[in-house]
């Protein structure tokens, strides 16, 4: 029964993905995730997520961007840019 809610939810996903560039897919598959360094500088981090880079400081001070510091270096985990991308859904396909 487990199997098949994910065939479910892995169709659900495909269709909504339906319609987007292969860029968009890349970014919201995730493609390549695993080979970005364990931190990132948050400048960095910012960029990815395609804010400014004092957009990406004001998330990291209100909570919305984990980071850790390390002396006088603030760094944001890999994985706290996985989550904080997965608590959003891909747009949809435009009409």
């Amino acid at each position: 029964m487990h199997a098949d809610s994910e065939i479910g939810h892995d169709k659900e996903n495909q269709t909504s993905l339906d319609g987007l560039s292969d860029y968009e897919r890349k970014v919201w598959t995730l493609e390549g995730f695993d080979e970005l360094p364990i931190c990132l500088s948050v400048e960095a981090a910012a960029q990815m997520l395609g804010v400014s880079r004092s957009m990406g400081y004001e998330c990291v001070t209100d909570g919305t961007l984990g980071a850790i510091r390390i002396r006088r270096r603030l760094l944001v985990p890999r994985h706290e840019l996985f989550r904080m991308l997965f608590q959003f859904r891909p747009p949809s396909a435009p009409v």
